[in-house]
This record gives C-alpha cells, structure tokens and sequence, in this order.
C-alpha cells in the first residue's frame, strides 16, 4: 500500500513528506496556482532537500507532442535533482493521453492516466500501459455516483484479468474515502494534509492519553 501526500504546499510537504508511511507526493497546477508555484524545476529543486528518494507524481498534458515533451524531459530535468527517476507522468484520460501513454511505456517512462471514472476507461488505460490509472473519489461522488464501487469494479476487473497497473485512489475528501479505498485493496491512495491529520485523531485515543497522562507517576 502506497500512501502519498497530494499538495503543493511546502510547509505541508516539509512536516509530512519525510515521515516513513509517506511514498511520495502527487500534485496539479491548481494546487501550483494556489501555492503560486511558478517554476517546476525550482519546485523540484526544494524537493531534493525534503524527500529526495520518493516518487513525485507531476502533470502532463496537452497534445500528443506536448505531452511526450513534458513527460521526458521529467526524466531528464535540468533541475540537478536527484529524483528524476522517481518522477511520474500525470497524463488527463482522452485519447491523446492514451496514446502518449503507450509510446511512454515503450521507453519505460512511467505514467498515471487520472480522471479515470469508468473501468472501461481504467482498462484502456491499463492496456495503454499505464503504470497506474487514478480514479478521483470525491469527484465521482459529486456526480451523485458511489465512488467505493468504482474502485470495486476496476479492483475486480484488474484481477480479473491479471492486470498489473496499479490502482491510485485521489480526489480524497475525508478519512472514511481512505477506509473504503484501503478495503477495498487499492495499491495506492492519494490524500490531502488535512485528511492525514484527521487520520491520525480518534476521541478514544484522545481521552485515553489524558487518563494515562493523569495517573503518571513523576
């Protein structure tokens, strides 16, 4: 199970992008916008001193040309990182995307085809040799759809058929989405910092600490 940090914010990327259950981090250019990230390559920069050794999850997009552009020159930044090799491709599903992503695959440069909300769409990505395909909870969700059996279905189609593109969970709004996801049998979630945090608190645990905190002995 991987579990990455989905955000652009660096004071959230330094307090939780080293911890050990951390992968990696994935992000958009919203969360760019947001943050005022102008630069990538000087995005990337900062990341080599937070957490050198997980993989970053950056977005492709555009054309077939525009999108092979970006997602090799990930590979081989200019930003003297020592993470290239852990950089994935985040390429939208449509069917440049697709094709983008099987000349990819072919030179072994890793993809995650997100905005993926059907299983057929999950296994034409698959098929297209994505390394994974990123169905967005929340989203779905506010379509009025349940996002848990989507992930079901693709998790079923997947072992169906031996497929071995992996499945990201994203689009996390609360730590229940984590819960399904995870029993479900999802390889991999994405989560935002408040839903780590939140993951992390139980009134249970609260109040037994303060009971144990009480009868201490100094």
């Amino acid at each position: 199970m991987k579990l990455f940090l989905d955000s652009a914010n660096i004071k959230e990327i330094e307090e939780l992008g080293p911890s050990e259950y951390i992968y990696g981090l994935t992000t958009n250019p919203t969360f760019f916008y947001e943050e005022g990230v102008k630069s990538t390559e000087e995005f990337l920069s900062i990341l080599k001193d937070i957490m050198p050794d997980k993989e970053i999850q950056l977005e492709a997009m555009g054309s077939v040309d525009e999108i092979l552009k970006t997602a090799r020159d990930y590979v081989v930044s200019p930003a003297g990182t020592s993470c290239e090799h852990n950089i994935v491709s985040k390429i939208p599903f449509n069917e440049e995307g697709l094709e983008a992503v099987s000349i990819l695959f072919k030179e072994s440069i890793r993809t995650n085809v997100h905005l993926v909300y059907s299983v057929n769409q999950a296994v034409l990505a698959a098929r297209s040799g994505a390394t994974y395909v990123c169905p967005l909870m929340g989203r779905f969700d506010d379509s009025g759809q349940n996002s848990s059996e989507l992930l079901g279905g693709i998790k079923t189609a997947f072992d169906n058929y031996d497929i071995k593109t992996e499945i990201l969970a994203a689009s996390v709004r609360h730590p229940d989405h984590v819960k399904q996801a995870l029993l479900l049998g999802v390889d991999a979630i994405t989560i935002p910092y408040k839903v780590f945090k939140l993951m992390m608190d139980h009134p249970l645990t609260e109040r037994g600490t303060r009971a144990f905190e009480k009868h201490t002995v100094g």
